[in-house]
């Protein structure tokens, strides 16, 4: 995928969304800065969500009266969030934060995207569902077949699957520029990162005590049990992509020491 190269899309998402705040100030993705600016820049913001975590998010939504998986355009992300910083990056495509214009509330948006598009002007430009649009892709990329149905299984699996311990898919949206789809899915941002690298912070102080391990286990057995339940196998269990998150308020780097995660995520994809 080159998610390590700026691709047209990708471009696209952050220059039209490194524009100004509600209150006035220009708010532009926060690259190169130092751990300790970082801290600083998460606090601030954890703030705005507790100032104001009584407001409801209205967010596009999800489904269809018929319990399909809706994609929203591009336009409408735009009304609705602006990004914030990246979070991180792999072969699936880039994770970014972003802030709910409304709300000041934070999620994580993962973008993927798929190039190999013939050029058309017929693209769809207003809400459709996931299976048209993943057809309508395959139409115009049918070296993309493959792919394309894959992350359609894993988006329509994440989409349905509800437990407390797999990451909610909260809405999607999508955008067509040249050769290139992306697709971009809302995720609550989980603010302890991943298990590696919990686990790679706290082996610098001490090693995991038993409880520690206890709570981990116990959320990622829970996340398990419920995928095997609708009968899903996760085929990719690993560190990386276990998500933590903190108990509400707080952060991982309150008096600079690493608070221990109340729950572990299984990212289904």
């Amino acid at each position: 995928m080159g998610v390590g190269t700026s691709h047209p899309s990708r471009k696209h998402f952050e220059r039209e969304n490194a524009h100004e705040t509600n209150n006035g100030t220009s708010h532009r993705p926060t690259r190169g800065v130092n751990e300790r600016q970082q801290a600083k820049l998460e606090k601030l913001e954890q703030q705005n969500v507790d100032k104001r975590a009584d407001v409801e998010v209205r967010l596009p939504v999800l489904f269809s009266a018929d319990n399909k998986v809706v994609c929203h355009p591009q336009l409408d992300f735009k009304k609705s969030f602006y990004l914030s910083r990246d979070i991180g990056e792999g072969s699936f495509g880039v994770v970014m934060q972003a802030i709910h214009k409304a709300t000041k509330q934070v999620f994580a948006i993962k973008i993927m995207e798929i190039p190999g598009l013939s050029l058309s002007s017929s693209h769809p430009d207003g809400p459709i569902l996931l299976g048209n649009l993943i057809e309508h892709a395959k139409q115009y990329s049918p070296g993309q077949t493959a792919r394309l149905d894959m992350l359609h299984r894993e988006i329509q699996l994440q989409a349905h699957v509800k437990s407390e311990n797999v990451l909610p898919l909260k809405c999607i949206f999508y955008f067509f520029e040249g050769q290139y789809l992306s697709i971009a899915i809302v995720l609550p941002l989980c603010r302890a990162g991943t298990l590696e690298l919990y686990l790679r912070r706290t082996a610098m102080q001490h090693p995991i005590t038993l409880t520690e391990a206890k709570v981990l286990l116990r959320g990622i057995l829970r996340g398990l049990a419920r995928l095997h339940s609708e009968g899903i196998v996760h085929r990719d269990i690993k560190p990386e992509n276990i998500l933590l998150h903190y108990p509400s308020g707080e952060s991982h780097h309150q008096g600079g020491v690493s608070n221990e995660p109340s729950t572990a995520y299984q990212h289904v994809g």
